[in-house]
């Protein structure tokens, strides 16, 4: 299950946001929730108990901006894509000290769509390229991430997978 997590003081543009980010996803996966918040607090508080994949986070709010908030995730080493959403462009390269995976902007309104659909089509294909298999064997268990198998080699009842960077195949019945 995929966790989005939505951040905007404007009602409105929070509405807006949930709709669109909503509507990609649909199109990627059936296996994601969306939950919006209206203050970073909020976002904190909930994000604390069960982790957050993702955040739209709008920069400028009240309070506890974005980057405080964005701060305070990489501060407790939460490992999910940022992805800033804001009318400061700006902002953006003060943004990258927090490590985003994208920076949208709200101006014009007519490519927000655009925006946002580029993204998260960008951000499904690097989450498939970033997700880990747990590979075991009678001696060893190894958590390897998909875009470091070099190549699969069948072998009898054993599959021998060469990782990027390791000297031995990891054999697994």
């Amino acid at each position: 299950m995929i966790r989005i997590a939505v951040c905007d003081d404007d009602e409105y543009m929070l509405e807006k946001l949930k709709f669109m980010i909503d509507r990609e996803f649909a199109g990627h996966t059936s296996d994601y929730i969306i939950k919006c918040y209206s203050s970073a607090g909020l976002l904190l508080d909930d994000n604390s108990s069960t982790a957050f994949d993702i955040i739209f986070l709008d920069i400028d709010m009240p309070e506890t901006d974005g980057f405080e908030t964005a701060e305070k995730l990489r501060n407790d080493f939460m490992q999910c894509y940022i992805i800033f959403v804001t009318s400061h462009s700006n902002l953006v390269y003060r943004s990258f000290d927090f490590q985003p995976f994208h920076f949208i902007p709200k101006n014009p309104a007519d490519d927000l769509e655009n925006m946002i659909s580029s993204v998260v089509t960008r951000l499904m294909e690097h989450m498939k390229q970033h997700r880990k298999i747990i590979l075991e064997n009678y001696d060893e268990t190894a958590a390897i991430y998909y875009h470091n198998i070099i190549y699969i080699e069948s072998a009898r009842h054993y599959l021998k997978y060469f990782i990027q960077n390791r000297d031995d195949p990891v054999s697994v019945r």
